[in-house]
């Protein structure tokens, strides 16, 4: 009966501990963490303002963030970099795509502490971008089209598509 509390005890402690451990795990780098929101909804040829939110750095900590990447979308804002002391990092950016599809931006963000500059930790945050609109006659909203997986007796797989054809 010892032996199997034992070896139960024993199995518990090697089954949660990898659990506990891998929530607990975070990477090593800057302590920033972007806030709100993750997701930003753009409209197809009309530019937009968005504000992004991200964590304060610690105390004693300055924090920069660098717009490093955007792609599929235009930056109408001139600044690129911004920089904080302490204070919760907001940012306002005035974006816009003419292009429907989903897209990123990257951002750098790099704490020092202020009595020492040359202590950098880096972490690399981004935000995914998605753009709805009209690309011809066809309106794209950024949902997942629906479709029918068909498994032939041969094995092969086929998805089917409902299309329409004008043909003039």
């Amino acid at each position: 009966m010892i032996q199997k509390t034992v070896i139960a005890a024993v199995l518990a402690m090697l089954l949660i501990t990898p659990l506990q451990a891998a929530t607990q795990y975070r990477k090593p780098g800057a302590a920033v963490e972007l806030l709100a929101p993750r997701v930003i909804q753009l409209v197809a040829g009309e530019s937009q303002e968005i504000t992004l939110n991200f964590s304060a750095p610690k105390p004693g900590r300055s924090l920069e963030l660098q717009l490093v990447k955007i792609s599929g979308v235009q930056l109408l804002t001139n600044e690129s970099s911004w920089q904080f002391d302490g204070e919760p990092a907001q940012i306002t950016l005035r974006l816009a795509a003419s292009t429907p599809g989903k897209y990123r931006l990257q951002f750098m963000a790099t704490t020092w502490p202020r009595d020492n500059p040359e202590e950098t930790l880096v972490r690399a945050l981004g935000v995914a971008a998605v753009v709805s609109g009209t690309v011809g006659q066809q309106k794209l909203s950024g949902e997942p089209v629906s479709r029918k997986l068909e498994i032939r007796s041969d094995g092969t797989r086929t998805v089917q598509f409902m299309a329409e054809e004008t043909i003039r």
